[in-house]
């Protein structure tokens, strides 16, 4: 797939400092820090996953050059980053809104 980074927000300065104050990613990795609340961020991707009739929800907190994203499927807890440029929820985030993605393959951010 050819992804399309997403734009920049107008915001993006001040919503980077919001990031940074709270001390959630990791200097030394670009992951998630030991401070970022795992367990809040877990309950949020799981909420997010029943009201949408899902059987996997993410969250996604969008840094400067990367995505961290906690995950849930059943029990298991998931987390993983991945770079900015391949994250979909950058997308979101750019356009201030919820945006759905029923099909990637056909979505023209996403695919070739």
């Amino acid at each position: 797939m050819a992804w399309r980074p997403a734009p920049e927000p107008a915001d993006e300065r001040l919503r980077q400092t919001a990031l940074r104050d709270l001390g959630w990613f990791s200097p030394h990795d670009d992951g998630l820090s030991e401070a970022a609340p795992l367990g809040a961020l877990r309950a949020l991707a799981d909420a997010a996953r029943r009201l949408c009739g899902c059987s996997v929800g993410w969250l996604s907190l969008v840094g400067a050059e990367h995505a961290c994203q906690v995950g849930v499927d059943g029990d298991e807890t998931m987390t993983r980053t991945l770079p900015r440029a391949e994250a979909i929820c950058a997308h979101a985030v750019a356009a201030d809104a919820f945006i759905e993605v029923p099909d990637i393959r056909l979505d023209p951010r996403f695919g070739e």
